[in-house]
């Protein structure tokens, strides 16, 4: 990998990896995650993850850390000019892995309307995840509308194969937002929007501050529908 240089206040020179795999300055370890410190750096993950040959970069012993605020309207604009964000993990059979910090930084401004089926399933920053822990994430100002599994965070936590699997969410946050359902829709949360059959999701010390929910059948302030919490 490649390495860039910098100084930290006393001048002495700071080595940073930077994995081309990915994209991202990190290792990817606990001692040294991923750095997400723009939206840029959010599609990098995206990229991985989406692609069937690379999707398996991502384990659960793969961290990432934000660094920085990120404002996501102009990146969700981007990605379609009618339809918002594209999710990281927006199929089932490629879905996120590894760990997610936050870092106490906000991600202002999601912006999905996918209101048909056909259109995408389980829509949110991140559409499936399994074995994935997200912690001290803060959305503010997100509008998320889809059909089926909706959350600011998370559309699904899901289990590939007959193994239980877990999804745990650590001290999240979502306010000042809207997430929705469309007409006949199912499962929207102000965080996640549903759990599958096989998975297990953990809720801990997550709050839903003055953000709107709504749909059909299947919403709650934090998690929308099905599984263990």
């Amino acid at each position: 990998c490649l390495i860039r240089l910098g100084a930290n206040a006393d001048s002495t020179v700071v080595e940073e990896p930077y994995d081309e795999r990915m994209g991202l300055f990190g290792e990817g370890t606990k001692e040294c995650p991923y750095k997400i410190a723009c939206a840029d750096n959010l599609k990098a993950i995206r990229q991985v993850t989406n692609d069937a040959e690379t999707n398996a970069l991502l384990t659960p012993s793969t961290y990432f850390i934000q660094t920085n605020d990120i404002d996501l309207y102009q990146a969700s604009k981007k990605a379609n000019r009618e339809m918002g964000w594209i999710p990281i993990g927006n199929l089932s059979n490629c879905p996120f892995r590894g760990g997610y910090d936050g870092g106490g930084f906000l991600l202002e401004n999601l912006w999905i309307h996918r209101p048909l089926f056909s259109e995408s399933a389980c829509v949110g920053l991140f559409g499936f995840a399994e074995q994935a822990t997200f912690k001290r994430v803060t959305l503010q100002k997100a509008q998320v509308t889809g059909c089926l599994g909706v959350g600011s965070l998370l559309g699904c936590a899901m289990a590939v194969g007959d193994q239980r699997a877990k999804v745990a969410l650590i001290g999240d946050t979502v306010k000042d937002s809207n997430i929705s359902t469309s007409a006949d829709g199912f499962a929207a949360g102000g965080l996640v929007g549903m759990v599958d059959c096989r998975a297990d999701i953990m809720l801990e010390r997550c709050a839903n501050l003055s953000s709107d929910v709504s749909g059909d059948y299947g919403v709650g302030g934090l998690l929308g529908a099905g599984g263990k919490s």
